[in-house]
């Protein structure tokens, strides 16, 4: 089976193929009035969402989810509450589109490197070892 490569373009494309009552320009336009611009989509994609970073100093995140892939609010905030400010703080700005809306959500965006990031720099690939295998 031949690997498959990770295309920003072709995964916003996908996206927004499968939710045609609302298109990419409508969402950074809206993301524009919230925060301001620039809008900018994050290098990696959910399966479920549109990302993107805006803002003047690029501080602000703004995600429109699937209808289907709403963030779970009471896990958010007693994530919140939990692990305090680890947690980014969001504000739910209602719904964007007519027969198949997205919700959006806007949030700081933390410091660090993104969970699926970090988790392909040190996951090995199937069928290693971490042994020296003797020859």
């Amino acid at each position: 089976m031949q690997p498959v490569l990770y295309s920003l373009e072709d995964t916003i494309h996908d996206f927004f193929a499968s939710h045609r009552t609302v298109t990419q320009q409508q969402c950074d336009e809206f993301a524009v009035s919230l925060i301001g611009g620039p809008v900018n989509p994050v290098r990696i994609q959910g399966s479920f969402s549109y990302t993107v970073i805006a803002g003047a100093r690029q501080s602000k995140i703004v995600q429109f989810r699937d209808a289907n892939s709403d963030l779970d609010i009471k896990v958010l905030d007693l994530a919140r509450q939990v692990h305090g400010q680890v947690v980014a703080d969001y504000t739910f700005h209602g719904k964007i589109g007519q027969s198949s809306p997205l919700s959006v959500y806007s949030m700081e965006m933390l410091p660090g490197v993104p969970y699926v990031s970090a988790q392909s720099r040190y996951r090995k690939p199937a069928g290693t070892s971490l042994e020296r295998s003797e020859e």
